[in-house]
């Protein structure tokens, strides 16, 4: 039974290491981020995502995460691309906390970063800083991008309050179009958390 047990556990379709991904995908992936423990206090798991910025994060993720910045980083500057898009396959993968910390790098390594929240159904970006950010998208779009923008701030985030009705006929406005054509001028990097692509066609 033992046997049988380890027999499944090594067959099963799942990415463990490095090299599985190399063998699974496409492309060559750019990294693995280990999974982060929950902390318990008083008997409870505290739920506030695992933050580079945050000391009761473990050493392996940080540095984990800090590589997967770099070779991102690498890559776009090779591809002379600077918006990457974020997604995940199903809803709770993390892509969220992937793409916050990402962006708190690039700006923690001196670049001008846009975070901006495209989960316009279920939006959590506020969810993993704890607070929501001045800079709002849906402000953006019908003002134009926040002045803000010149100032020297390193990490400017565009979030969202809650759902947005009528997610297509935004995501093909030209309003859209003219903001992230501004983010991408001013900006060195501009982050897009998007919708889980198998539960929404926003992605």
């Amino acid at each position: 039974m033992v046997a049988l047990i380890t027999l499944l556990s090594v067959l099963r379709p799942t990415v463990k290491t490095l090299s599985c991904a190399k063998r699974r995908m496409e492309d060559t992936p750019l990294g693995i981020l280990p999974k982060e423990k929950k902390f318990i206090l008083f008997r409870k798991r505290i739920k506030k995502p695992p933050m580079i910025t945050d000391t009761s994060t473990s050493f392996q993720y940080t540095e984990s995460l800090l590589q997967l910045t770099h070779r991102v980083r690498y890559k776009m500057q090779k591809d002379g691309m600077k918006i990457l898009l974020v997604t995940s396959v199903a809803e709770n993968e993390g892509k969220s906390t992937i793409s916050a910390n990402l962006a708190l790098a690039l700006a923690k390594h001196g670049h001008k970063v846009a975070y901006v929240d495209m989960d316009l159904r279920k939006p959590a970006v506020h969810k993993v800083f704890g607070r929501f950010p001045k800079e709002d998208l849906m402000t953006c779009l019908q003002q134009g991008a926040p002045a803000s923008l010149n100032d020297s701030k390193r990490l400017h985030i565009l979030s969202n309050s809650h759902s947005r009705p009528g997610t297509d006929k935004l995501l093909h406005s030209e309003e859209l179009v003219k903001l992230l054509d501004t983010l991408r001028e001013k900006m060195d990097y501009v982050i897009l958390d998007s919708a889980p692509y198998a539960a929404t066609a926003d992605t």
